[in-house]
């Protein structure tokens, strides 16, 4: 049996982000146990159980959507909403897995963990694609070489 594991990276992701993501990992593939984890991170100086009220909300937004989605997508699964102290640290807790899809923006660490935990990791990034940066006018002349 394949394990896949979907992890969102911030609670701020679009729902429709998460839910493309459980569609990618269920959509053709046989004998497959998915897991959805929703991280709720928190700083040190919180117990790891004191998740504020509106993090609270989100966070059961997105298990919302994922349990609606894994009911459509009918392979078995389980979704949660995990409290950790950071992505990659959860990441790290993980057992092996054949395919990691990550939700959201995934920095440098996190993608270095969840190369840890599974050799095929895919990042769904919501994040608008912005233009290159243009450079600065210094209100001289610039000498271009040619």
């Amino acid at each position: 049996m394949s394990r896949v594991g979907v992890v969102v990276t911030d609670t701020h992701v679009r729902p429709e982000g998460l839910l493309e993501a459980i569609a990618t990992a269920a959509s053709g593939r046989e004998h497959l146990s998915l897991e959805v984890l929703i991280p709720v991170v928190l700083p040190p100086t919180l117990p790891i159980s004191a998740v504020p009220p509106r993090i609270a909300a989100r966070a059961n937004g997105l298990l919302e959507q994922a349990r609606a989605s894994l009911e459509i997508a009918a392979c078995p699964a389980q979704a949660q909403i995990t409290p950790c102290r950071s992505i990659a640290a959860l990441l790290h807790e993980l057992s092996p897995m054949d395919r990691l899809i990550l939700v959201g923006s995934a920095g440098w660490g996190v993608r270095r963990a969840a190369r840890s935990v599974a050799a095929d990791v895919t990042v769904l990034s919501d994040r608008a694609r912005r233009p290159a940066k243009q450079p600065r006018a210094t209100g001289g002349v610039r000498e271009v070489a040619g």
